[in-house]
C-alpha cells in the first residue's frame, strides 16, 4: 500500500474501532489491530492517539457536512431534500452510535476539540437554513435556526442512549413508523408555520 492508502486505511480502522470499544475504551493497541498493522505505523502516520482521534472526527464531520450539502443540493423538492437530511443523519446516528458519542465527548477529554462540535452544528444549521430560506414565510427565517438546533439534537439525542426510556415522552427512531412521522413532523414545522 501507498503512505497515503496505508493512512486512509488507519483512519478506516478507528473509525471501526471507536465503534467497537467507544472512545473511552479506545488503545493505540486496539486501533492497531483493527488496521492490521503494527503500533509504530500509528505513531509515524499519526504521532499521538489524539492526534489520531482527532483527523478521525475531523474527516467523519467533513463527510456528513458534504453529504448534506450534496443532498440539499439537488433538484428534488425541498420537502424531499429535508427528509432525505434527516433521514441520513438517523441513519448515521443509528449506525455508529459510539462515533456519534465520540463526537459528544470528544471535546472533554481533548481540549482541541471543544470549538468543532459546535461549529459543525452551526455549519450543519447553516446549510439546511440556506436551504430553506427561499421556501419560508418572514417570520420563520428567525425562527428556522432554533428549529433545526432542535431537531438536530433530537437526532443526536437518539444516537447517545441504547436503551431509551419506555414512555411516551422518547422518540424511537429505530421504529419505521415513529421515525417516519418524526421527520414528517419537523419537515412541517419547517415549512409550514
Amino acid at each position: 500500500m501507498s503512505p497515503e492508502s496505508t493512512k486512509q486505511h488507519i483512519l478506516l480502522s478507528a473509525i471501526d474501532a471507536i465503534e467497537k470499544y467507544g472512545l473511552a475504551n479506545l488503545t493505540t493497541r486496539l486501533i492497531a489491530e483493527e488496521a492490521g498493522v503494527n503500533n509504530a505505523a500509528l505513531h509515524y502516520y499519526f504521532g499521538t492517539k489524539e492526534q489520531l482521534i482527532d483527523m478521525v472526527l475531523d474527516q467523519t464531520t467533513d463527510h456528513m457536512l458534504g453529504d448534506t450539502k450534496d443532498i440539499l443540493s439537488s433538484d428534488a423538492p425541498i420537502e424531499v431534500r429535508l427528509a432525505e437530511v434527516l433521514n441520513y443523519l438517523i441513519d448515521g446516528v443509528l449506525k455508529f452510535p459510539n462515533l456519534i458519542r465520540a463526537q459528544v465527548i470528544g471535546p472533554i477529554f481533548y481540549s482541541k476539540r471543544q470549538e468543532d462540535l459546535s461549529a459543525m452544528l452551526c455549519t450543519w444549521v447553516t446549510l439546511v437554513r440556506d436551504a430553506i430560506q427561499p421556501h419560508l414565510n418572514l417570520n420563520m427565517e428567525e425562527k428556522s435556526g432554533l428549529l433545526l438546533n432542535m431537531i438536530f439534537s433530537v437526532i443526536l439525542m437518539s444516537g447517545l442512549f441504547n436503551n431509551p426510556p419506555e414512555d411516551e415522552s422518547w422518540i424511537n427512531l429505530q421504529d419505521p413508523e415513529e421515525r417516519q412521522a418524526f421527520v414528517d413532523q419537523a419537515i412541517v414545522l419547517l415549512l409550514n408555520p
